[in-house]
Order: structure tokens, then C-alpha cells, then sequence
């Protein structure tokens, strides 16, 4: 057992005891605007992306840095779940009394349902609260790294009451029940989240890029940004797209044909076929609970899915979505500058706040790359190896210092 998870068990025992119309903006077009506060942005030949319509409440990015009270609030809330697991299981193997396997469903189910509830109010009051200016960068991420890592406990967890509640002769549960405890569970995790609460137990710190209004938040960052094979992976959550839970109005064909409506671009590059209901366990889960979970590969992504979208089933709106993107084949804008006596220069891609940012600095002698140590807007981001690095670009003004042997380039540009 390692140090934190011991720290872990012990706090867990102390705690025993006691659909719209397009619009363009800026040259930024949105396929489609919703009445949630959420639209499908197409930035022009690539991946549209799910966004927060309108100005956000609050944008920041952060070092993401080790942090011992996330690390531990992690492990703690893993054990929880694990604990109930456990249980459950003991009962299912070790009687043969059917009242009893029913009963130990029933608790499980019920231990589920509580912490989904209290994990839903403290990721609502967090991003709230942040948006408000009430908790900063550094305690909205600790409660993201948290959330994500119980959530995903639990989803296990719903899992297992799948398999233990298939085995009673009389089931305790309804698909219906369960693939709403999974529905409910998929806002609460994510990649990013994921990347944040392994930063907090490493220190292997990183650009996060937040964005809030109101509840609704995206997160992004750059995975290896000094490494030729570097991620940018994003996503985003517009809360009320997700309408009431009931079973799917949508068909997987009416499915498939919206996500070729807010997504053309996607849906004429894609790569590999489109994954429709099928996402992150058995089929049709989700579907039951009203959600249409779908994926897909394109040319421009990093990884096989590439997006991960989640449509409510009555309306078609995306509440939820994954991206993962190779940031050196994106589209970009060049921002350049050079030295007085013009034998270097600076060259900054450019996507969009939140968007993939890189950074080189050329030999105009050689044409070739340089190693450069780089800064935006003052924090250190990394070295370029020689290459391009990549990190998120922040909202609104942007300052980019790259230093090579003592001297520094500096662009200035801003992103919205």
C-alpha cells in the first residue's frame, strides 16, 4: 500500500468513526447554437468543438502542480468506493440467501445514488463558485481532480452492480436505473480532469486552460508538449443541454445524421467508421438513460477516438464532449518576430484562447530549429528541444518570450 493510499484509509476510518442557426464571429463560425448556453464551433478545416456561447464568466490558465491535499482527497475517495464494492461482492460470493444478495444490491445502489448526488453539488458549487471569484484556480482544480477520481470509481462500481444484479433471480435494478447512474457520472470525469489529478500526485506540472459560465466549463491542455508526439486534448460540459432522464427519442441513424449537421467537417474526414451507443461499456447503456454517446477518428486527431460526443436523446443537443488532437497538423496562424540583426526568429502558432500553441525559434542562417526556453505571459512553459513546443493559449492578451543563448525574441498577439 503506498504512502498516500495508507493516508487514505486512515482518513476514511477517522471519518467511520466519528438546435439554432449559424453564426459567424471574428471568422470563427458556429455550426449550430442551442438555448443551453452551449454551441458546435467550426473553425475552418478541422475539428468543430463543443463551446460556451457568449463571454465567459472567468478564464485562467494554471500550472497545474503537485498538491498533496488533491493526491490524498483522491486516494480517500477511492477507497470509499472501493469499500462498497467489496462488500458487495462478499455477500454475492459468501450466501446463498436470496433476500440478502437482493438487500446488498440495494444498499450499494442506494451508497451510488448518495455520492452521485453529492459529487453533482460539489462540481456545481466549485465551478460557481470559481466563476464568482470565490475559489481560485488552484481550488477549483483540487475539487476537479477529486470529483474525477471518485466519479470514475463509481462508474466502476455501477459496473459491478450490473454484473452482481444480472446474477439475482429476481433483479433488484432496471437497465433504465443503471444506465442513469452512468448518464449521471459522465460530466463529473473527463481526460483532463484525469490529467489534472496525476499532476497533483507527480508535480509533473502543466498548462491547464479553464473556462466557466455560469455551471458550464471547458478544460484543456497539452499532454508531452516538449515531445514530437504531442496531445492536445480538451473538453466541455454545457449543463443544461441535458435534458430530463428518459429513455432515447432519437434513433442511432437521426443520431448519426445530427453529428453530420454540427460536425461536417468531422463527419467528411473522419477515419476508421463512427462509433455510435457504444462508449465505455456495453452497448445501449446509455441510450436507455437518454444520452447517445458517439465517436470518431479524423484526419487531425492524436488518437483513435479523436471526439467523443454525447447528444441528449430528445433534443439532440451535445451536453458533453472529448477531444484529442495532434496540435502539429491543426490549422494555425503564424505570429513571427526576429532579432535586431535578424539571424533568429520566434514563431508562434496560433489557434484560439484555449486553442493549441506552439513555439520555435529558427536559425535564419541554417533554417533550422533551435533550443529555446519559453514563457507566456511570464510563466515558464518548457524548452523547445530544439523543435516546436506546444502548449494552450491563454484568453486575451499574450505575451510569448522564447530565449535562445541568452537572448529573447518576444511576440505579442492576443486570442479570443
Amino acid at each position: 500500500m503506498n504512502g498516500l493510499r495508507a493516508v487514505a484509509v486512515a482518513l476514511l476510518c477517522c471519518l467511520s468513526m466519528v438546435a439554432g442557426v449559424p453564426v459567424a464571429t471574428d471568422g470563427v463560425q458556429a455550426s449550430a447554437a442551442t438555448d443551453h448556453g452551449g454551441s458546435v464551433v467550426s473553425p475552418g478545416n478541422t475539428s468543430e468543438y463543443l463551446a460556451i456561447s457568449g463571454a465567459p464568466d472567468r478564464t485562467t490558465t494554471t500550472d497545474g502542480q503537485l498538491d498533496v491535499a488533491a493526491a490524498v482527497g483522491s486516494e480517500t475517495a477511492a477507497v470509499r468506493a472501493e469499500s462498497t464494492e467489496i462488500t458487495l461482492r462478499s455477500v454475492m460470493r459468501g450466501s446463498d440467501n436470496e433476500t440478502e444478495r437482493r438487500e446488498a444490491v440495494r444498499r450499494a445502489a442506494e451508497r451510488v445514488g448518495t455520492r452521485i448526488r453529492r459529487l453533482e453539488a460539489r462540481e456545481r458549487q466549485a465551478v460557481d463558485d470559481y466563476g464568482s471569484g470565490n475559489l481560485t484556480e488552484t481550488q477549483l482544480l483540487r475539487a476537479m481532480a477529486v470529483i474525477d477520481a471518485e466519479a470514475r470509481q463509481l462508474d466502476g462500481l455501477v459496473e459491478t452492480l450490473d454484473r452482481q444484479n444480472s446474477r439475482l433471480d429476481d433483479p433488484v435494478l432496471t437497465r433504465a436505473e443503471l444506465g442513469e447512474f452512468r448518464a449521471r457520472l459522465l460530466p463529473l470525469y473527463g481526460p483532463v480532469r484525469q490529467r489534472i489529478g496525476e499532476i497533483a500526485r507527480t508535480g509533473a506540472g502543466q498548462p491547464i486552460y479553464v473556462e466557466t459560465a455560469d455551471t458550464d466549463v471547458v478544460l484543456s491542455t497539452v499532454d508531452d508538449p516538449e515531445l514530437d508526439d504531442s496531445q492536445y486534448v480538451r473538453e466541455a460540459h454545457i449543463r443544461d443541454a441535458r435534458g430530463p432522464s428518459r429513455p432515447s427519442s432519437l434513433s442511432a441513424e437521426e443520431v448519426e445524421q445530427r453529428f453530420g449537421e454540427l460536425y461536417p467537417w468531422t463527419d467528411e474526414n473522419q477515419e476508421g467508421g463512427i462509433q455510435i451507443g457504444r462508449y465505455g461499456g456495453r452497448p445501449h447503456v446509455f441510450p436507455i438513460a437518454g444520452v447517445w454517446p458517439l465517436d470518431v477518428g479524423h484526419a487531425h486527431a492524436a488518437t483513435t477516438p479523436g471526439l467523443v460526443i454525447f447528444f441528449d436523446g430528445s433534443t439532440g443537443d451535445v451536453f458533453r464532449e472529448f477531444q484529442f488532437n495532434d496540435p502539429s497538423v491543426v490549422p494555425t496562424t503564424t505570429v513571427e518576430n526576429e532579432t535586431a540583426d535578424g539571424d533568429l526568429r520566434v514563431v508562434v502558432e496560433t489557434t484560439r484562447a484555449g486553442g493549441p500553441l506552439g513555439v520555435a525559434v529558427v536559425d535564419n542562417g541554417t533554417d533550422e530549429h533551435v533550443d529555446a526556453t519559453v514563457d507566456v505571459n511570464g510563466d515558464p512553459i518548457g524548452s523547445t528541444d530544439g523543435e516546436r513546443l506546444w502548449t494552450v493559449g491563454p484568453h486575451g492578451d499574450v505575451t510569448v518570450n522564447a530565449t535562445h543563448d541568452g537572448r529573447t525574441l518576444t511576440v505579442e498577439t492576443q486570442l479570443d
